[in-house]
């Protein structure tokens, strides 16, 4: 690991701008392309730099998630079929607010 552990919750769409596996792209408004991750090797990436240990498990919703990682945080991905479809603020708060800082 390096750094400090962060809890991460991403939501990744299988049809969105940025590929779900991952690869180049070339943002509409800039002249360059990139090369990103794709959604599972951003998750095990992320997973990584905050020490989870284990297999990720399903928690519902589409979403998997490492539950045994350093400082206690959790590392989820979210998959949504289609476009770009946010969680609820809600879940979104429920989420952060495990992981706040005293």
């Amino acid at each position: 690991m390096s750094g400090h552990p962060i809890a991460v919750r991403s939501y990744r769409a299988t049809n969105d701008i940025v590929f779900y596996g991952g690869g180049a792209i070339t943002p509409p408004t800039h002249p360059y392309t990139c090369d990103l991750l794709g959604a599972v090797e951003n998750f095990e990436f992320d997973a990584q730099q905050s020490g989870c240990t284990g297999q990720p498990i399903d928690i519902g919703n589409d979403c998997r998630a490492y539950q045994s990682c350093e400082g206690g945080v959790e590392v989820e991905l979210c998959t949504r079929s289609g476009g770009h479809t946010p969680d609820s603020a809600r879940n979104n708060w429920d989420f952060l607010s495990r992981h706040s800082k005293p």
